[in-house]
């Protein structure tokens, strides 16, 4: 069922700020001959606790991957991309989406959303698997499941994708046998 909730700019600063959970593992599946998607996973959150808030992740396999917050399936609250948008320029912000970036809920945009460049700093956009620890940090989301990285991808070298599963919350690397 899906429950309809009419966000507001102050609602989604408060859920943005607010500790969050997610207690499921994060598993990168197929998805067609290139790509790659995680399961959707719940974000639990106390601001929006009536709203069904999912991360769902894609990759393909030139390295281009982008996470997603969305409520009630299909509203964006947060997406942060490492691919170029060609011939894009955000409608709120005037930023041209040449390099990676993070879109983030704003009710008077277009779209509801506003984009900003995000530095390799910021977020790594040359490794999935940092840039999603990264990305979890930075929404304040706790992850307390396994993040299992994409099989087909783990032995290509130069995208810097390691075997391994990561336990967020207490940033421990465990070999997956």
């Amino acid at each position: 069922m899906v429950i309809t909730m009419d966000m507001t700019d102050k609602i989604f600063q408060i859920f943005y700020k607010e500790k969050k959970t997610v207690n499921e593992d994060v598993i990168w599946n197929k998805d067609g001959e290139d790509g790659f998607t995680t399961n959707h996973v719940i974000v639990y959150s106390s601001t929006l606790k009536n709203g069904f808030v999912t991360l769902k992740c894609e990759l393909n396999i030139v390295n281009e991957f982008s996470f997603n917050i969305i409520l009630e399936k299909n509203k964006t609250l947060v997406r942060y991309d490492n691919f170029r948008h060609k011939n894009y320029i955000d409608k709120c912000t005037g930023v041209d989406l040449l390099n990676p970036h993070k879109h983030k809920f704003k009710k008077d945009c277009p779209r509801e959303l506003a984009a900003k460049i995000i530095p390799d700093s910021e977020i790594e956009s040359n490794d999935v698997n940092k840039a999603f620890e990264q990305f979890l940090e930075e929404c304040s989301i706790i992850h307390n499941g396994l993040y299992l990285a994409p099989d087909k991808l783990r032995a290509v070298k130069q995208l810097q994708l390691s075997d391994f599963a990561l336990k967020s919350q207490n940033k421990d690397l465990r070999r997956v046998q």
